[in-house]
């Protein structure tokens, strides 16, 4: 494996020994260098800088394709990578390598991606051979959530996951179907291709990406906010906010239980506004408010005699 730089202003190469297939490589906030790859032997290998002098570990036996890796702000190592039939994320920010089984029916996991919100969430792309799907993880709201990003065809192979200032999030990857590649991402507006951000705190509240309410308030997002200006300033918003209140909300199931009690009437007011009785709906909610007011004043005016 060789290792390549122009820091000095030329460009200069450095063996760094045999076995380096599938390199990923980033560089941490002191400049130093982090690479993993496989290696001969199903081993994933870690490759730095970071002592002066270049040291290889291995820190894992069972595979190590695809592999993805990023910093943190401590100059922790993130990695996600594909093994024994499953996508894995290992990081050493506890100071030991400590590995997650983030999802075990994916078959052969090609090509994840992996990045870091500002808050230090991680966040995995990658595709689900089995179903020939993209998918997305992620531990943003203090667990691991996976969910479907797009499943239209033969989609989600050699993804590319990247994240802006505002930890929005954009993500290219191959559509064999079509013979093109798709480019789908979290800002407020017209989409590229076809895009299924979670609603984070909504996501947080009822436990899965896959809820039909958390369906139900994406849809509403999206035919009902998203077409028009002050709907998709507010989604923008939103999605930089989420993610901060989902991590709070998601341990703490009395908050949990108290979130989904305040997102109750959104949900009936999504329902409403997507099926078109809207309307008729406010027209009702109207017409018995009237009533009630009604019958309390008959209560207070006394009988005339």
């Amino acid at each position: 494996m060789k290792y390549a730089t122009d820091l000095t202003g030329s460009w200069t190469l450095s063996n760094l020994g045999s076995g380096g297939y599938v390199t990923s490589i980033t560089v941490d906030g002191n400049d130093k260098v982090h690479i993993v790859h496989f290696r001969a032997g199903n081993q994933l290998t870690y490759t730095t800088n970071a002592s002066g002098s270049w040291v290889s570990t291995v820190i894992g036996v069972n595979g190590g394709y695809f592999a993805s890796v990023k910093t943190d702000s401590a100059n922790k190592v993130h990695v996600s990578y594909y093994a024994s039939g499953a996508v894995n994320y290992m990081t050493n920010a506890s100071g030991a390598w400590v590995n997650t089984v983030i999802d075990n029916a994916v078959g052969i996991a090609g090509n994840s991606s992996l990045v870091l919100d500002s808050l230090g969430g991680v966040h995995i792309s990658y595709c689900n051979y089995n179903d020939n799907d993209l998918q997305y993880a992620t531990n943003a709201s203090g667990a691991w959530l996976n969910s479907i990003a797009d499943q239209e065809g033969n989609v989600g192979y050699f993804s590319s996951l990247a994240i802006d200032g505002q930890d929005l999030l954009y993500v290219t990857y191959t559509d064999r179907t079509n013979g093109k590649v798709k480019f789908a991402y979290t800002l407020a507006g017209e989409e590229e291709e076809e895009s299924d951000n979670l609603c984070f705190i909504a996501t947080a509240a009822f436990g899965s990406p896959l809820a039909g309410q958390v369906a139900l308030l994406r849809r509403f997002r999206d035919h009902c906010l998203l077409t028009n200006r002050p709907g998709a300033a507010f989604v923008s918003w939103y999605y930089r906010k989420g993610p901060l209140a989902a991590r709070y909300i998601a341990p703490r199931p009395l908050a949990r239980a108290a979130v989904r009690l305040v997102l109750y009437p959104l949900i009936a007011f999504s329902f409403l506004a997507l099926n078109g009785w809207l309307l008729p709906g406010l027209i009702l909610l109207a017409a018995v408010g009237a009533w009630l007011f009604w019958v309390q004043e008959r209560r207070r005016t006394p009988a005339v005699l």
